[in-house]
């Protein structure tokens, strides 16, 4: 575990939101913050559906591809096998860890939690 904790990029960890993102196309974003240093992207977009995430999350792999730069998908193991993300993050409600380490076993896995339990 130690090993794995410590190959994870270190450095600015960036959350592309369509939300928060507005007008601006999410792989111009990524593009922008890789080139400022970002050291791993992760899509996180709680308002559209997966099947409007899909070519987002492509492009975004593309470009984060290019720079070498890890993808995270927010939520959505199924799209992050998909467009062969890094690495996917659950939240407390979603897919279990265990179950997202089977599916992507070399795959970074990030999980919300509320508390040390």
């Amino acid at each position: 575990m130690k090993d794995r904790i410590a190959s994870l990029p270190r450095g600015l960890y960036v959350i592309i939101d369509p939300e928060v993102a507005g007008d601006r196309p999410e792989e111009e974003i990524a593009r922008q913050a890789i080139e400022g240093g970002a050291r791993l992207v992760q899509l996180r977009d709680k308002q559209r559906g997966k099947g409007l995430q899909l070519p987002v999350a492509r492009r975004l792999k593309e470009v984060c591809a290019q720079a070498g730069v890890p993808l995270i998908i927010n939520d959505h193991l199924d799209l992050a096998l998909a467009v062969e993300a890094d690495g996917v993050h659950v939240g407390q409600k979603d897919l279990p860890v265990s179950i997202a380490r089977r599916l992507m076993p070399d795959a970074i896995i990030g999980c919300s939690t509320n508390n040390v339990e």
